[in-house]
């Protein structure tokens, strides 16, 4: 489903990832360590880590949590490059995972940085989220933060939306987790030479 947030078109859809239980487990274990990775200075997030295609961390017997997960996101960006007619498959470029507890929050900020890899869209997946009790993203009609919109959603969901939009977190107190998934987002090139 689209959904109309000031200039632009969020997607939304609920993935409803058959191994989301296993993911939150594998996550919160690996959160335990308190990893903070890499120079993020846009949430206060204790535990905060990227996931990498293959990465063992997510294996279970003979299934690699991870690239099925992205596979089924895949399928989902690729169904929402149709809807809205893009013209090229979607491919996930990075992803990485962010548990929330009390107030930790994310300031407002996008993904787009000319210095570094472009991206056209960017998404959220909601792993371990109660409507009840959690904040939802909310997103803002410019820099200037002066308005904002804040779409329901429930554990299970998938929004879309393009890389440049502005978008926070302000943080709940809650004694549950909240972990999220977010990634960036590039097109497949298919350049065949003759």
């Amino acid at each position: 489903m689209l959904i109309d947030c000031f200039s632009y078109k969020i997607f939304k859809t609920n993935l409803n990832f058959s191994y989301a239980q296993e993911l939150t487990n594998i996550v919160s274990n690996i959160g335990n360590q308190k990893l903070n990775e890499g120079n993020n200075l846009v949430t206060d997030a204790k535990s905060f880590f990227n996931a990498y295609e293959h990465d063992t961390r997510f294996q279970i017997n003979d299934i690699n949590l991870i690239d099925l997960f992205c596979s089924e996101i895949e399928t989902e960006l690729n169904s929402f490059s149709k809807l809205i007619s893009f013209g090229s498959e979607l491919e996930i470029s990075n992803l990485w995972f962010v548990e929330y507890y009390n107030n930790e929050k994310c300031l407002p900020h996008h993904h787009t940085n000319p210095v570094r890899i472009s991206y056209c869209f960017s998404g959220i997946y909601y792993l371990s989220f109660d409507s009840n009790e959690h904040q939802n993203t909310t997103f803002y009609n410019d820099k200037s933060l002066s308005e904002s919109f804040t779409p329901k959603c429930k554990e299970g969901d998938l929004l879309i939306y393009p890389a440049n939009i502005w978008h926070g977190y302000t943080g709940t107190v809650s004694s549950k987790k909240r972990i999220v998934v977010p990634f960036d987002v590039k097109t497949t090139f298919n350049i065949k030479y003759n």
